[in-house]
């Protein structure tokens, strides 16, 4: 999924999409229910969501197909198993 998303942005967009995955890793942990973000961490969150939907905003060659796949890319990439 990840480098499909070059065919359809531009690299530096891709780069704000992956500034991102933090975001898709919180949310992933609580929807699973396997944490609990604290107060501190879901305020880091909003403001790497804040600061991705700013730097978005601006961009010119939005697809919404290559942001589609990113966050598909993301997706994936947040719920892989880590090894211990």
């Amino acid at each position: 999924f990840g480098n499909a998303g070059y065919l359809y942005l531009t690299v530096s967009f891709v780069q704000i999409l992956k500034a991102f995955t933090p975001v898709f890793v919180v949310v992933t942990l609580y929807a699973t229910r396997v944490e609990t973000p604290s107060p501190r961490v879901a305020l880091s969150v909003g403001l790497i969501s804040a600061a991705t939907a700013i730097a978005s905003a601006g961009e010119a060659h939005f697809n919404l197909t290559g942001v589609l796949i990113m966050c598909a890319a993301e997706t994936c990439e947040a719920s892989h198993p880590q090894p211990a």
